[in-house]
This record gives structure tokens, C-alpha cells and sequence, in this order.
């Protein structure tokens, strides 16, 4: 199920793109590894912390660039920062 819904959000070409795939799940292994870096910080350091101590920043701009070019492609007009992962700041804690 994971897999159509996952091929239906961001198209076939970025579901057989190995390098969005990869950073898919690098995302979500520095998703795992945030929480607990985060617990070790104060709460006014917490999101410095994940910043630095992680490369999910990387890894989300990767992500939206793609999804972003998509879209351009796909409409023929570039696309506003509807949902810029990267500029994403959460409590992580």
C-alpha cells in the first residue's frame, strides 16, 4: 500500500529515482536520530542542536528541490514555497 500511495504523491519518475529514495529514507533515519539529540539540549538550543548534529536540513532541501522541479515540469511555471521543508522549525521536544 505504502508503495502505491508513495508512486501517486510524487510520480513515477521520482518513484524510480534512486537518489530521492535514498534521501526519502535518510530523512527518516535523521528523524529517529533528532528526538533523542534533542532530548540531551536545553529547549532554547534544542533546534541548533539538530541542525548541526544531523543532516536532515540537507536531506529536506534535497527533497523539496526535487518535488518543486517536478512541478514546474509538470505545469510549465515554477511553483511558490507551498510546503519548503527546509525552512520546516520544530520544537523537537
Amino acid at each position: 500500500m505504502g508503495l502505491i500511495v508513495g508512486r501517486f504523491l510524487v510520480g513515477e519518475k521520482l518513484f524510480r529515482d534512486p537518489e530521492f529514495l535514498k534521501a526519502l529514507v535518510d530523512v527518516s533515519q535523521q528523524i529517529a536520530i533528532a528526538g533523542p539529540v534533542s532530548a540531551l539540549f536545553p529547549k532554547f538550543l534544542k533546534s541548533m542542536a539538530v541542525k548541526y548534529l544531523t543532516r536532515l536540513e540537507k536531506s529536506t532541501t534535497y527533497i523539496s528541490e526535487k518535488l518543486h522541479a517536478r512541478a514546474d515540469e509538470e505545469d510549465g511555471q515554477p511553483h511558490e514555497d507551498v510546503c519548503d521543508l527546509s525552512s520546516t522549525r520544530g520544537d523537537y521536544g
